[in-house]
């Protein structure tokens, strides 16, 4: 899903709190549009809300904005720390659903499931699918298309896909925001290009990463874009209010704002960087901790 709107997100994370709903929210409209066009939203609606992220996409703003009857189901899986130890010692930490709601999922439906959210390995996007069609099935529900939308890398797309067709899913819709991301050796970054941060932060490997995207796309967005840098970054603490399944609550902007600050350094001790890159990290580094100060005095 290419917008201006899309663009700015995946390459400006100082784009946080109400700058980056109204991004957000546009960018959810044409998705919408887009899905309507090809047909996906003639059956019974069904969104799934991955708290917390989800709802920060504005998929159901966008579909009330089209006047659509929809229903909304709740899950949240959250990586615990278990009692078991990997090789190295640490402790394990696995994916648990902590809260979910159900209450309102259809009885004895064929189902467009529409499920916004950031997938980077697709391992939360799998506990949580698996837990609404544990809960879908046994009120004799099945879903006739799955819809994917938000920051998501290759990896993920191609297990949920497998995952889907295994359940007997007759279309998966994979709507990814500005491009279909590479992952980052840590499991977590998801890059347009540029190298691998993590890789070169641990132990100094230069790998470089690329993404499947248009090339209308890709020449601008290279204009904007730091290098390697998170896409999404931790889409949920970029946003000024969360349903957590109990309450509301903000993210955690400012960590998300020094976390990218940490990030550009980063990038900036790769020696092979091209000076208009350099140029851009730069420029954004200074956005960032201009607002990151701004914001520092302030309850967020």
């Amino acid at each position: 899903m290419d917008t201006r709107e899309a663009r700015e997100i995946a390459a400006w994370p100082h784009v946080v709190m109400e700058e980056l709903d109204r991004r957000a929210l546009s960018t959810a409209v044409a998705c919408v549009e887009f899905l309507a066009r090809i047909g996906v939203l003639s059956g019974p609606l069904v969104v799934l809300h991955v708290l917390r992220a989800g709802p920060g996409y504005r998929v159901v703003e966008a579909l009330r904005g089209r006047e659509l009857t929809f229903r909304e189901l709740y899950v949240r899986p959250e990586y615990l720390a278990s009692s078991e130890r990997d090789h190295t010692g640490e402790s394990v930490r696995e994916v648990r659903v902590t809260f979910s709601d159900f209450s309102q999922a259809p009885e004895g439906e064929k189902i467009t499931l529409i499920k916004p959210d950031t997938e980077a390995t697709g391992r939360t996007g799998l506990i949580s699918l698996e837990t609404a069609f544990r809960e879908l099935e046994a009120r004799s529900c099945t879903v006739r298309t799955l819809v994917l939308y938000g920051f998501i890398t290759d990896v993920a797309v191609r297990r949920i896909a497998r995952f889907a067709a295994d359940r007997g899913v007759d279309r998966v819709v994979a709507v990814g925001l500005v491009d279909l991301a590479a992952l980052a050796s840590n499991d977590y970054d998801m890059v347009l290009y540029g190298p691998d941060l993590h890789a070169w932060r641990i132990n100094r490997e230069l790998v470089r990463l690329g993404a499947t995207v248009g090339l209308e796309t890709f020449a601008d967005m290279v204009r904007i874009y730091v290098p390697g840098l998170d896409q999404p970054g931790d889409f949920s603490e970029r946003q000024l209010s969360l349903f957590n399944g109990t309450g509301w609550t903000s993210g955690d902007i400012l960590g998300h704002l020094r976390s990218t600050e940490g990030a550009i350094e980063t990038l900036l001790t790769v020696p092979d960087l091209e000076d208009w890159q350099r140029e851009i990290a730069e420029e954004e580094l200074n956005r960032v901790r201009e607002l990151a100060g701004r914001l520092s005095g302030q309850t967020v």
